[in-house]
């Protein structure tokens, strides 16, 4: 336990990399076939891809004692391994844009001011947040497919939702290419408070990871 006056670095520190590794891993770990975050430490790819995300990205972009930091961050991986603990990732996944938001655009931003080159995992996982947002919907769900196939329910608040939806239908009837779906995207202030299309070179990494990640 710490007694301190300012609390601002602890309460960022959760946020940025606690919170943030927790939505950077729910969607691209459903649409993988996962289910809790303890399958997800133990799976190697997934495991070093949260840890680059957190010792290369997350971490650099905190105004804080670094070493403090890389300490916090390497607890956050041992909780997450704690098999006692069944940390569902639909729980996770529960309004993942707002959480985004919050949660990791604020890395996403810093980084490239920072280094003046966007960080690779961050935009990996913002892809697979694009693609998880990949819903129909079905008596009164909106129901996504994993890259096998699986059925998975997306929640957040309707507008959020009927926006992707209606997206995704578009590109899918060949009504707008991929580029356009995500320039819509990333111009939607109501999701981000904000106009991402302007961020150098972000429109065109998205599109690339996405290309991966649809039929």
């Amino acid at each position: 336990m710490h007694w301190v006056k300012d609390i601002t670095p602890y309460q960022m520190r959760k946020v940025r990399i606690l919170n943030g590794s927790h939505t950077l891993l729910a969607p691209l770990g459903i649409l993988s076939g996962l289910e809790e975050v303890n399958q997800a430490i133990d799976h190697p790819e997934f495991n070093q891809f949260l840890s680059n995300a957190i010792e290369k990205e997350i971490i650099p972009s905190l105004p804080f004692d670094q070493n403090e930091m890389k300490l916090y961050g390497e607890s956050v991986l041992e909780r997450f391994k704690n098999p006692f603990v069944h940390h569902l990732l639909a729980d996770i996944s529960l309004n993942s844009i707002s959480k985004f938001k919050v949660r990791l655009l604020p890395t996403l931003e810093e980084y490239h001011r920072e280094k003046g080159r966007l960080p690779d995992c961050i935009v990996r996982g913002f892809s697979g947040l694009i693609r998880f947002y990949k819903v129909n919907e079905m008596k009164g769900s909106y129901i996504g497919k994993s890259f096998t196939g699986k059925d998975y329910v997306v929640k957040d608040d309707l507008k959020t939702i009927e926006f992707f939806s209606e997206q995704w239908l578009s590109y899918e009837n060949g009504e707008i290419p991929l580029r356009q779906l995500i320039e819509a995207t990333l111009s939607n202030q109501y999701l981000w408070g904000k106009d991402l299309s302007d961020i150098p070179n972000l429109g065109n990494e998205l599109c690339q990871y996405l290309e991966g990640m649809i039929d």
